[in-house]
């Protein structure tokens, strides 16, 4: 399981990609609660912070759409 993170381009690169990896870390934390030691071991933690964006940076609403945490599976 990989939990990757993403912000808006408001920022500078090393920052949104600082921003990412601190908005997926959150998430992460909250997956390991669980119970299942074999399954947190699998975990994995990816900031790529403006990169891939899903929306258009140049309106509100596209930077509210880039601002995410997405859970991959490998």
């Amino acid at each position: 399981v990989v939990f990757v993170g993403f912000s808006d381009s408001q920022d500078s690169v090393d920052g949104n990609l600082q921003i990412s990896l601190d908005r997926v870390r959150v998430q992460a934390k909250i997956a390991a609660m669980l119970d299942d030691t074999a399954l947190r071991a699998g975990f994995q933690v990816i900031g790529l912070g403006e990169g891939l964006p899903v929306g258009c940076n140049d309106t509100l609403w596209g930077q509210n759409q880039n601002r995410i945490v997405e859970i991959w599976a490998k």
